[in-house]
């Protein structure tokens, strides 16, 4: 696994590279405007650091990794396409859609290990019960984070009368959606 310095290292580089495309576009949005107050952040976020050094003209908010993955995903991530409600669920969660658009920002690859592949019958038919893991992997080859996601159709409703090939992929969809939030989180 990946130490957390080198998550935060690929965040803080994708984070750069975006900022980068947004300044070759014109948005001037990202970059800091002089004498502009500091904004004060959330309790429930760390302290930032300022930097009060003698030649800055203004001081400068040193933001986080993570607090920079936060931003990238509040502006670019839409409701309804890549997070939403779901009826059974109090509060939005994010779709296999806004997962690979993450993973796709954070130049990350899925990697897909079957763990079981079970059938069962309840009596009355036979089901199928698959369980996956998913391992991001950064760009050099190294694992960032891994989740675990499985799917049933003797449990679930929706997945009564679903091919194995279904039941594999809500498995799947469940691990790498469970891997991104790691990152997030």
């Amino acid at each position: 696994m990946a130490s957390i310095q080198q998550i935060q290292a690929l965040i803080r580089k994708s984070a750069e590279e975006s900022r980068k495309q947004y300044a070759e576009d014109g948005n001037t949005a990202l970059q800091p405007k002089v004498n502009e107050p500091v904004i004060q952040l959330p309790t429930n976020t760390p302290d930032p650091v300022i930097n009060t050094a003698p030649a800055a003209t203004s001081p400068t908010v040193q933001v986080t990794p993570q607090q920079e993955l936060k931003s990238w995903i509040r502006s670019n991530l839409k409701e309804g396409r890549d997070f939403g409600k779901l009826p059974s669920v109090p509060r939005p969660v994010l779709f296999r859609e806004g997962a690979l658009r993450i993973m796709h920002h954070l130049q990350l690859r899925p990697q897909v290990t079957l763990l079981d592949n079970a059938v069962s019958v309840d009596g009355t038919s036979a089901g199928y019960t698959i369980t996956v893991k998913v391992t991001l992997i950064d760009p050099d080859g190294a694992p960032v984070a891994e989740s675990i996601g499985s799917a049933s159709t003797l449990l679930e409703p929706g997945l009564k009368k679903a091919s194995v090939n279904t039941c594999a992929q809500q498995a799947q969809k469940r691990a790498l959606v469970a891997a991104i939030r790691m990152l997030i989180v």
